[in-house]
């Protein structure tokens, strides 16, 4: 376990605390495995940036009809550059249980009144 220290600014807030390092988490606390694939409405949704190499996990979401899927509006908050994809069939991150189906985000719609100011802070 390591730990880094991070100075604020001065202006009142908390000036210095720890940062502890803790091992990525392999699965939700207190959670249980489920049996593969039984809960086929769950989604990964999935980013990569050109050049990366790469899709990471951003947020999880479902499928709500067969052309769409909902998340979070803070989870594609971003005018990055970032491409999306959903993930189907996907049961372990880490590795590749060849059922997994990965289809392109064509389109994103946030609410309209979203305003991702309390994401911000």
């Amino acid at each position: 376990m390591s730990k880094r220290s991070v100075s604020g600014d001065g202006d009142g807030a908390v000036d210095d605390f720890t940062v502890i390092n803790k091992p990525k988490a392999h699965k939700v606390v207190g959670g249980e495995e489920v049996e593969p694939n039984s809960w086929p409405w769950q989604i990964s949704l999935q980013y990569t940036y050109p050049n990366a190499g790469g899709w990471a996990h951003t947020c999880g979401g479902s499928l709500i009809s067969p052309f769409w899927a909902m998340t979070a509006a803070h989870c594609v908050d971003f005018d990055d550059g970032a491409t999306y994809r959903v993930a189907l069939g996907e049961h372990n991150l880490s590795g590749n249980e060849g059922i997994e189906y990965n289809r392109a985000v064509d389109k994103v719609i946030t609410h309209q009144q979203w305003t991702g100011a309390l994401a911000k802070g």
